[in-house]
C-alpha cells in the first residue's frame, strides 16, 4: 500500500511522528562516534532527508499502516538500505536477522514506543 499527500490520515500520523521525534533521525541518536562518521560519509546528503520509516512493513502488517508506535523518523539512506537489507551505516547485505537488531537499537531510544512493540506482541525481544 501506498501513501501519498491526498492521505489525510498519513499526513497526520507522519505530523506526530516528526513533532515526537523533533524531526530528527532517531538511528544518529544510537550509533557511536566512529558509527556515525561512517554513516555522515556514506549518506551524504540523504542523512539530512527524514522519513517516517515502518519498523513493521505496511505490506505485512497494514492495519497498523497509521500507528505511530509502528514509525519513527531516519535519514532516508538508513531508511532505504534497512528497506533492502542492507546495513543502515555503509549499505552492506546484512542477515534478516540483522536488520531486526538494528531495529530493536534504534527503537530503544524511546522506551514507551519500545513497550508499546514488546506488549503487543509487534517486537521479539
Amino acid at each position: 500500500m501506498r501513501r501519498d499527500s491526498n492521505d489525510k490520515q498519513w499526513r497526520e500520523v507522519k505530523d506526530k511522528v516528526y513533532e515526537r521525534d523533533n524531526n530528527r533521525c532517531r538511528l544518529l541518536k544510537v550509533l557511536d562516534i566512529r558509527e556515525a562518521l561512517l554513516l555522515r560519509k556514506n549518506a551524504g546528503p540523504y542523512l539530512n532527508q527524514i522519513d517516517p520509516a515502518h519498523y513493521i512493513a505496511v505490506s505485512e502488517h497494514p492495519s497498523i499502516m497509521y500507528d505511530e508506535n509502528n514509525i519513527c523518523c531516519l535519514n532516508h539512506y538508513s531508511h532505504s538500505n534497512l528497506d533492502s537489507g542492507k546495513s543502515p551505516i555503509d549499505g552492506h547485505s546484512i542477515s534478516h536477522e540483522e536488520v531486526k537488531e538494528w531495529w530493536k537499537r534504534i527503537l530503544k531510544g524511546n522506551t514507551k514506543q519500545y513497550n508499546y512493540l514488546l506488549t503487543n506482541n509487534l517486537l521479539e525481544e
